[in-house]
């Protein structure tokens, strides 16, 4: 009898327990999103899509205009859908809010998230009396709102490549491929009309052996050419949705249906795939930042990689792993965002490099409609899989841009829908949010 007691009693504990870790604290706080300003990271109430054309999943604003007026577009293929296309109305994001380090004095950081009083100004006041945005500027600094980006006592504010996966946005995702019947261009293709590089299923990529190459640049008595794979921009005429024409990459919004503003040409991009590559050949990735064309060069077989700026070799950029890469599918990042240059292989940072200073000006985006990317293989077998074209927020600085300094006890704040987020940059809420206003960090983005 007394036995049974007992494993009766340590039952009890640990379901008593199991519920205390399943609650929430008095040290965290559940809330609703409601509005836009944080989309597509966090969304309020919207519609979720499934293209009629590539079945990518979408949504759009709750508060957007009806379809009949302004059809949704699918941000992976550009479709317009169909006005007998019905979305799903679905709620906000639940959040829970960790409220342990704001009540601690902790100082929030750079790119967090947090949860703060509304002011009673703000829209959602009285829905909702919780805002939530995104800490860019510290107790103290200058900020100023630049070319999209971020920039702090007159420096460029980097992010890390876990920052930008936070943020980052879908450009076009390769698994999901448009009807070629209704005559839709491939995003991703050989540069060669005799290339090597062959379109497979669900969006992937294959390349194997030799093949006609274009000449990359050279290192001294050693020519390097390479067969691309580029990818092309294509935007759907209005008028005419089975047209098509190569476009830059805009800062457009899927979500913010029916907005009509002045669009921004980004810079800030990133290129993400599972590739597995085998042979003494060559990989390499090409970018453009500030007007200079980066190639990051790998030889997987021996592990070595370097890297060329407009051909010639990067001096200090370049590793020795001293063992094979990518001998099995990995995930690669190369990113573009904040004016530097980051391979990442299965999440090991191989090439960092940060564009100087004196190159950075607003007018650095090319003028042409250059491929954004290219991967580049020669004698090579290499198979690429859910290969992702990725964009950073591009930040709209308000009509009368100036820099902005923040007080010993304040934050400048920023929604990631740039274009509907009323924040620091129209002097809400003040343009420095008040510490003592921030009830805590986001657990998640």
């Amino acid at each position: 009898m007394l036995r049974r007691s007992a494993q009766f009693f340590v039952l009890i504990l640990i379901a008593a327990l199991s519920l205390l870790a399943w609650s929430p604290s008095a040290d965290t706080r559940q809330i609703r999103v409601i509005g836009p300003s944080m989309a597509p990271t966090l969304l309020g109430d919207h519609d979720a899509w499934l293209c009629a054309e590539c079945r990518f999943p979408f949504a759009t604003g709750a508060e957007s205009v009806e379809i009949g007026e302004h059809p949704a577009v699918c941000p992976n293929c550009g479709r317009f859908q169909p006005e007998e296309a019905q979305p799903q109305r679905k709620p906000g994001d639940q959040l829970l809010i960790d409220m342990l380090e704001a009540r601690a004095g902790k100082p929030m950081l750079r790119w967090e998230t947090i949860v703060f009083r509304c002011p009673e100004s703000a829209e959602q006041h009285k829905a909702e009396p919780h805002c939530i945005k995104r800490v860019v500027g510290l107790p103290g600094e200058t900020v100023e709102l630049r070319g999209g980006d971020v920039w702090i006592n007159g420096a460029l504010a980097r992010k890390t490549l876990a920052q930008q996966q936070t943020m980052a946005m879908v450009v076009h995702d390769s698994r999901f491929v448009p009807n070629a019947m209704r005559g839709t261009p491939l995003r991703w293709k050989g540069a060669e009309a005799n290339t090597g590089w062959l379109a497979g299923e669900a969006g992937s990529f294959t390349f194997s052996g030799t093949s006609p190459r274009r000449r990359l640049g050279s290192s001294p008595g050693h020519p390097l050419e390479v067969d691309w794979l580029e990818y092309t921009h294509w935007r759907r005429s209005p008028e005419d949705p089975t047209r098509f024409e190569p476009a830059a990459i805009m800062d457009d919004y899927a979500y913010n249906r029916g907005e009509s503003r002045r669009l921004h040409r980004l810079n800030d991009l990133m290129l993400r795939g599972s590739i597995k590559a085998f042979g003494p050949g060559m990989l390499a990735f090409r970018g453009s930042v500030d007007g200079h064309t980066y190639d990051v060069l790998l030889e997987p077989q021996h592990g070595r990689g370097r890297m060329l700026c407009d051909g010639v070799p990067v001096d200090g950029v370049n590793f020795d792993m001293k063992r094979p890469l990518l001998a099995s599918s990995s995930q690669v990042e190369f990113s573009l965002v904040d004016h530097q240059v980051l391979l990442v292989i299965d999440g090991r940072l191989l090439v960092s490099h940060a564009c100087p200073a004196e190159k950075i000006s607003e007018k650095s985006v090319a003028a042409d409609i250059a491929p954004p990317f290219a991967i580049g293989a020669s004698d090579l077998s290499v198979t690429i899989t859910s290969l992702t074209l990725l964009r950073d927020v591009y930040y709209i600085a308000p009509a009368e841009a100036k820099a902005v300094t923040l007080g010993q006890e304040e934050y400048y704040v920023l929604g990631d829908n740039s274009p509907l987020s009323a924040d620091s940059r129209t002097g809400w809420p003040g343009p420095g949010l008040a510490a003592r206003q921030i009830l805590g960090t986001l657990q998640g983005p």
